[in-house]
């Protein structure tokens, strides 16, 4: 592995703390630009773009909820993250809906630098991918084992991991609060 440039000394515990915990990810101090865009590196080598589109969902509260589930490919125990918003306001044809009960963020197509963040540190296995069923490029799951997209559909659908029936089911999701307020393009499921 390379060895990669240290930052100001301000920051140089986050960053350590980031790297051991994920060594693929590469966390720059200033965001690098490839043709004038600000991108973000994943660990699957992908340069994420970080230019903000007008946001159609925003909201004041965020976390992620974490969980493992059966790969519908090759059925190994693989994690899965869904982006879960509070006190939003999701944007349509240019009416705002304000709805102020909670939700999960449904293909997000673009996420803010700090929400993308806390999904490269929390669930690396989330990266930009279309999926058959959508045919849209989003935020999407994806097998630690196999690499198989698990879209929002199957991971978010009625009966489907992120939809408990109870109360044990309800329990087994971890929730990874987020920092400060979100801004996204993708919608409310």
């Amino acid at each position: 592995m390379a060895a990669r440039e240290r930052g100001p000394e301000k920051s140089v515990s986050w960053h350590a703390t980031v790297l051991q915990r994920h060594p693929g990810v590469r966390i720059p101090h200033d965001p690098p630009t490839r043709g004038g865009v600000s991108t973000i590196d994943t660990p699957a080598g992908q340069a994420v773009d970080m230019t903000a589109p007008s946001p159609t969902l925003t909201a004041a509260r965020h976390g992620l909820l974490l969980a493992d589930i059966r790969c519908y490919h090759c059925q190994a125990l693989t994690s899965v993250a869904a982006i879960w918003v509070a006190d939003f306001e999701e944007h349509e044809d240019g009416e705002v809906i304000d709805n102020r009960e909670a939700t999960l963020l449904a293909y997000p197509k673009w996420l803010d630098e700090g929400r993308t963040r806390l999904i490269l540190i929390h669930s690396p296995w989330m990266r930009l991918a279309a999926t058959k069923t959508s045919e849209i490029t989003y935020w999407a799951n994806h097998c630690q084992v196999c690499g198989a997209a698990h879209g929002d559909h199957y991971v978010g659908g009625v009966d489907g991991l992120y939809w408990p029936q109870d109360d044990e089911a309800l329990a087994r999701p971890t929730f990874v609060r987020g920092a400060g307020p979100l801004r996204a393009a993708g919608s409310s499921s």
